[in-house]
């Protein structure tokens, strides 16, 4: 009998097969690698400078040539296990074995850094917090530019909100008006008037938008300052507020300067380890796992997935006590403020686009080194904005598009025939 358990997670990220033979339990883990690491094998056997490097392969004539094929194979194979060595070996120095992804490697690391240990929140809070939990600002403003733009990056936006500002802890305090004292989490009620550049988020069937007008929700203190700044009004109905402090700047300051004067290795782990940290305060308790059992369990609830198979998918509740989702919150709550500075910065009649850590205008803005700088990251002749995270840039007679969604060789065929 055998019995296959999957973590279904955006894909497939992790199968255990289990397998019964003479009376002894054999089980087998096929863990996804580019959770851990999110490279390409070519762009990862560059940089970690292994023995067995990605080779090209004419995939249209794969058939034509099995030996060299299973050659080509032997090498990503190789290529891979070296890769994933240097990486497992890179951490022994924090006594760290590698883990499933690349999040949980992080979270493993800070933990044998961290200044103190973070309580849980109770259910209750954390199902609130979790109403003020929004993701990075990606957002057209004008569609249309015939003049030169400058497209800017923030230098490690989501680290530089880490070390720079206060995070909250210990236990959370409910309170029925605003505390400028604490860091807070509120619902409330709000009047945004008719601004260029809205500074609260608002989703809408799914779709994170920044309005004007009244509506209600869920917002941090840090939002609620900036909002008022602005002329907007906000009444307060409940929140909960935290005492705060600076928990996650050893570890900033580690990984920056690491990826400022490593090697390339070094380099490479070390943006993994800055970007990676934050979204794991904020992970989802509940998940679907994918089972195939062998036999039913009447008091265990199956959802049917794919029964052509035999599969089917069951929730699962983690009781993980690193999930304490006011950090990831507050963390992409401050991350939108800098872009809000960097957008006005611009000024209304100057910016174009932005998506979560990029700024697009048609103005010079200062940049710099350190983390939290900007960086001009390049410039084009114009460009048309259609959508987030779908627009079009010209630079001579030559025209790029960016897409999301789609496979790269979609946007290299649609800019190849713009072009021509």
């Amino acid at each position: 009998s055998s019995d296959v358990c999957s973590s279904d997670l955006n894909g497939l990220s992790m199968i255990k097969v289990s397998k019964k033979h003479n009376d002894r339990e054999h089980h087998w883990i096929f863990l996804d690698s580019y959770r851990l690491l999110p490279r390409s094998l070519k762009d990862l056997t560059a940089s970690f400078n292994v023995a067995h490097k990605k080779e090209e392969m004419d995939y249209e004539h794969i058939e034509d040539d099995w030996p060299k094929l299973e050659e080509y194979l032997e090498y990503d194979c190789r290529g891979l296990y070296e890769v994933l060595k240097k990486f497992e070996g890179w951490f022994s120095q924090y006594k760290v074995p590698l883990k499933p992804t690349t999040a949980s490697q992080a979270m493993s690391v800070y933990r044998k850094m961290m200044p103190r240990p973070l309580p849980l929140l109770s259910n209750e809070v954390e199902e609130f917090i979790r109403r003020a939990y929004f993701g990075g600002r990606t957002e057209v403003f004008k569609m249309r530019c015939q003049d030169k733009l400058n497209i800017y990056d923030v230098r490690s936006l989501y680290p530089f909100v880490m070390k720079q500002y206060p995070m909250p802890i210990g236990p959370p305090r409910k309170v029925y008006q605003y505390d400028p004292d604490s860091i807070g989490f509120y619902k409330c009620r709000v009047k945004i008037p008719e601004l260029y550049i809205p500074p609260l988020p608002y989703v809408v069937s799914g779709k994170l938008l920044f309005p004007c007008g009244e509506f209600s929700g869920y917002y941090t203190s840090k939002e609620i300052d900036v909002a008022r700044e602005l002329g907007c009004k906000v009444y307060i109905d409940y929140g909960w507020t935290f005492a705060q402090d600076y928990i996650f700047s050893e570890y900033i300051d580690r990984f920056f300067s690491l990826k400022q004067s490593g090697d390339g290795v070094t380099r490479e782990i070390a943006k993994l380890m800055l970007n990676s940290l934050y979204g794991k305060f904020g992970q989802n308790r509940e998940k679907l796992v994918t089972v195939h059992p062998t036999e039913f369990d009447p008091d265990e609830e199956l959802i049917p997935y794919m029964l052509e198979y035999g599969l089917y998918q069951k929730k699962t509740t983690s009781t993980a006590n690193f999930i304490i989702p006011s950090i990831s919150a507050w963390i992409t709550s401050c991350a939108r403020f800098e872009l809000l500075k960097w957008l006005n910065k611009a000024g209304d009649d100057h910016v174009y686009y932005c998506d979560t850590d990029s700024v697009v205008t048609t103005k010079r803005l200062h940049t710099g080194d350190a983390l939290g700088d900007m960086k001009l990251e390049a410039t084009a002749d114009g460009a048309i904005f259609l959508l987030p995270k779908l627009y079009i840039l010209r630079n001579g007679e030559n025209l790029t598009v960016k897409t999301k969604g789609f496979e790269r060789s979609f946007a290299d065929r649609k800019s190849t025939r713009l072009n021509s």
